[in-house]
């Protein structure tokens, strides 16, 4: 417990400020270079979800396709601030992540309800993630840093990713990918809370780099899970108003 308060409440700038001088060569050019995937799970799940949807703010693949966008923003994101680490440049790597959540968070919710729920939910939930990311930012600018909207964002976006995969109603097709997915994310968060002794213990950080990968890999694993979220969502709402058609006719014939 007190592991998970230490991370709510802290951030990974004063070491990785210490970590710059011993060990910039390895672990800043790793962590960089392990943000590329996300860039690539992005602009596959952009091609994937984009190329033959109409994008509106009532289709179901809105929060969908706005996963796969804030994927390559989580790319840029991370890119420029391990490119020289700063709490400055870590607000615009928490920003894009917060969005990816809450558009995972929605797209999560609506394969759960086989509706629209998501997006619907999709333009609070950006809103609510994005002022997590400006209130950490500016109790950090106080001197008082405070993570815990921020924790409560990741935790939200997780809890939806488990209810949609692990649900006695999930029965799209990707929810193998979905469950694994999970899993690869999981491992990655364990990770970080180990990172600080990592560093101690061998002097350089790898952990942060393999923690890039594991999520990065997760992220591919989601865009394909929900590749056919819309279709299933959208067959979902033709049977329904199809079985509420019969349903009306048969009480006119009585």
């Amino acid at each position: 417990m007190a592991g998970v308060e230490s991370l709510m409440n802290t951030s990974p700038i004063p070491w990785l400020m210490h970590l710059v001088p011993r060990a910039a060569d390895f672990s800043l050019t790793a962590n960089v270079l392990t943000s590329v995937p996300f860039l690539v799970a992005g602009m596959a799940g952009i091609q994937q979800y984009g190329a033959s949807r109409r994008l509106t703010s009532k289709s179901p693949a809105t929060p969908v396709i706005a996963f796969a966008v804030s994927l390559v923003l989580v790319g840029a994101g991370s890119i420029y601030y391990h490119w020289a680490p700063s709490p400055e440049r870590l607000f615009w790597d928490r920003l894009p992540i917060s969005i990816c959540l809450a558009a995972f968070a929605c797209a999560a919710a609506g394969l759960y309800h086989n509706d629209r729920t998501g997006s619907r939910m999709l333009p609070v939930a950006i809103l609510v993630a994005i002022s997590s990311v400006c209130y950490w930012y500016l109790t950090w600018l106080h001197g008082h840093e405070d993570l815990r909207p921020y924790a409560v964002v990741q935790a939200l976006a997780g809890a939806c990713g488990i209810i949609a995969a692990f649900s006695p109603s999930a029965r799209f097709s990707g929810t193998g990918s979905l469950r694994l997915a999970l899993g690869f994310y999981l491992g990655g968060r364990v990770l970080e809370l180990f990172q600080q002794r990592v560093y101690d213990r061998f002097g350089t950080d790898f952990a942060h780099p393999l923690k890039h990968l594991l999520i990065a890999l997760a992220a591919l694993l989601i865009v394909r899970a929900l590749a056919f979220a819309p279709e299933t969502i959208a067959h979902q709402e033709r049977a329904t108003e199809a079985l509420t058609r019969g349903e009306e006719q048969e009480f006119d014939l009585i």
